[in-house]
């Protein structure tokens, strides 16, 4: 589980899970980000997160790591 700050300081509200998901043996393992827990009264629970939720984009940057979540905000 990762909990991400914006570089300004400013929390969002997220923690995020990194997690890999294979629909068969033989297939590539597919990266995804979701939310694990929302912060109540948080930006992020303002603009309707919900657990579960998968982040796919943030503008123009895919999201595969919570890494790519961080370098989203920037």
């Amino acid at each position: 589980l990762i909990s991400v700050r914006r570089k300004s300081g400013v929390r969002h509200g997220l923690t995020l899970r990194d997690s890999a998901n294979r629909d068969a043996t033989e297939s590539t393992a597919k990266r995804l980000v979701s939310v694990d827990v929302v912060e109540e009264n948080s930006p992020a629970a303002t603009a309707g997160f919900k657990g579960g939720d998968v982040i796919e984009r943030i503008d123009d940057v895919a999201v595969v790591t919570s890494i790519d979540f961080a370098r989203g905000l920037l």
